[in-house]
């Protein structure tokens, strides 16, 4: 018989201060038909913030990246994110020694993927 395994990469907002232990034991314990699921936490990162309404968690348009960010977790590969972070390490790495035509060439085409004027897999 053949199955599947799926890794999922899930965020959880605490605001009752419910905790790790008992995040975990819920994750665990729910309990489905025939048993067709059965769900292992194998490890749990923990980031404390301070929270407000504001925060980038809090908006669907940039809860992703922020998570991201907060747990060092890559950019998928060819991603506007991840090409916006590529083109910003090729400023940096320039340095003062910028070649200018080809720099105002790469902040341009960073300017255009920041203001989503570039899609994904799209190019200038």
């Amino acid at each position: 018989m053949k199955t599947k395994v799926y890794k999922v990469t899930l965020m959880v907002v605490d605001h009752g201060d419910i905790g790790e232990k008992e995040l975990r034991s819920v994750i665990e314990s729910t309990r489905y038909p025939n048993r067709c699921i059965t769900p292992s936490v194998f490890d749990v990162q923990t980031k404390e913030v301070d929270w407000d309404d504001d925060h980038p968690l809090n908006d669907a348009r940039t809860s992703r990246d922020e998570f991201r960010r907060m747990f060092g977790i890559p950019h998928e590969k060819g991603s506007r994110q991840a090409r916006i972070e590529e083109l910003r390490r090729e400023l940096s790495a320039m340095g003062d020694r910028r070649d200018w035509d080809g720099c105002d060439r790469i902040e341009e085409k960073l300017r255009r993927l920041e203001e989503g004027e570039l899609e994904e897999g799209e190019d200038d």
